[in-house]
């Protein structure tokens, strides 16, 4: 009697092997990449802001890195990276053995442009995003430098003269006044250039910053505190063909002096009594409601 069941069921078996084969078949490559995909490390992308002048070729860079078995941070590569500008892709790079990816392009408009890149459907690493910006500047738009600790509120920072030096401070709720004032000056007559003097706040801290607050448009940089920093970045932006460095927004006189000496004209920032002394040239304002009547 076992024996008729069992030989009745061996078709059935069959059929259950066949089916099983069949649906390794069509989509075993689909199950592969589904269990391998909850597997994929986390990685960071990064991509470099770009300040160039329009129909200027430039490198727009990107980087990918992840931890190693030894939570080292290193460079992820053979990765492929898609790159956007204002939302429209314009191509793809491989990432180099350091995690780099290098894509050539030549803005044709000028402005602030996005510039996006994408790691997607990759079997090594999760999908990731990061977003920059491309400064494709005219010259004859002058550059306005906002020193970041003047977009702070009163007594933040590390003394009266220097500038704020932890990323907590930086990451303090800005002078809602100073929103508003970028907005009107960015718009009408100046490209922005928002620059951190602080040893701990990288370029991407202060970039998040500003776009959590919702700041204007602008390009983010950071040099070490110090008027030599301060001195080889003004340099080094006039040396590059930006000599249309017009105006700054500062809070010490340390900052007044080095734009003054260069004849940039300078506002500072000055909300409470101090007994430090600025230069004679320098605009000193208690309020950023009137800034704009120096600028």
């Amino acid at each position: 009697m076992d024996h008729m069941r069992q030989r009745r069921a061996e078709p059935q078996l069959r059929c259950v092997h066949v089916l099983l084969l069949v649906i390794m078949c069509l989509y075993g490559d689909s199950l592969g990449q589904i269990t391998f995909a909850a597997d994929r490390m986390q990685a960071s992308l990064e991509v470099e802001d770009v300040l160039t002048l329009p129909g200027e070729r430039v490198q727009l860079k990107a980087f990918l890195s992840g931890q190693d078995i030894q939570d080292q941070n290193v460079g992820v590569g053979n990765e492929d990276v898609e790159f956007f500008i204002q939302n429209r892709s314009i191509g793809h790079a491989k990432t180099s053995s350091d995690g780099t990816a290098i894509f050539e392009f030549v803005p044709r408009v000028r402005g602030n442009l996005t510039i996006k890149v994408q790691v997607h459907g990759s079997t090594r690493v999760a999908d990731q995003e990061a977003v920059g910006l491309l400064a494709s500047w005219e010259k004859r738009r002058p550059i306005l430098i906002v020193d970041l600790v003047s977009l702070l509120p009163p007594n933040v920072g590390a003394g009266p003269s220097s500038p704020a030096t932890s990323e907590e401070t930086i990451l303090a709720d800005p002078n809602t006044h100073a929103i508003h004032e970028l907005e009107k000056l960015g718009k009408f007559y100046y490209n922005l250039v928002y620059l951190s003097r602080s040893p701990e706040a990288s370029v991407k801290t202060v970039r998040n910053w500003l776009h959590q607050h919702q700041f204007p448009l602008g390009i983010p940089m950071a040099i070490q505190p110090g008027s030599k920093s301060l001195i080889t970045f003004i340099e080094t932006l006039q040396t590059d063909g930006w000599q249309n460095v017009e105006s700054g927004i500062g809070r010490s006189p340390e900052f007044a002096e080095v734009l003054l000496e260069r004849r940039i004209q300078t506002v500072i920032i000055q909300e409470t009594e101090t007994d430090e002394k600025f230069p004679r040239r320098a605009n000193i304002v208690n309020d950023w409601t009137k800034v704009r009547r120096y600028l």
